[in-house]
């Protein structure tokens, strides 16, 4: 079985935290994978959640006037998705769509009821 702390403070998206934030995220996390073609979320809905990539890639898209989605970015392996998740207001300007891949799940609310905001020194986020 995996340390979730351990992997959450060995992602690149971590790396250098303090261990206290650390335990703040893996208090908050899930261990999740997900199958190909999933929607991890849906341009317009609630962005209360993040995700640390392990491994494989998703695509971001937007809806096109018409026909089907477009792709505007990927996000890969090491990298972080859902950059808009420290407000519960803010809503997704775009979706995910995935390959089959392992990451770190972490919801705002709960990581909310456990601790008001902080900013994280050397991020330019706020948990």
């Amino acid at each position: 079985m995996e340390d979730l702390g351990r992997v959450i403070s060995e992602h690149p998206f971590c790396k250098g935290l303090e261990v206290c934030h650390v335990d703040l995220l893996t208090n908050c996390a899930s261990n999740v994978r997900f199958q190909k073609r999933c929607h991890l979320f849906r341009e317009g809905g609630e962005a209360n959640q993040f995700y640390l990539i392990r491994e494989g890639k998703t695509s971001l898209e937007i809806r096109a006037p018409q026909g089907s989605p477009l792709v505007v970015e990927t996000a890969k392996r090491s990298e972080v998705l859902g950059w808009c998740w420290p407000a519960a207001s803010y809503r997704w300007h775009f979706g995910a769509r995935l390959a089959p891949f392992p990451a770190i799940y972490s919801n705002s609310e709960a990581r909310n009821r456990k601790k008001p905001q902080q900013s994280i020194p050397g991020k330019e986020i706020q948990i």
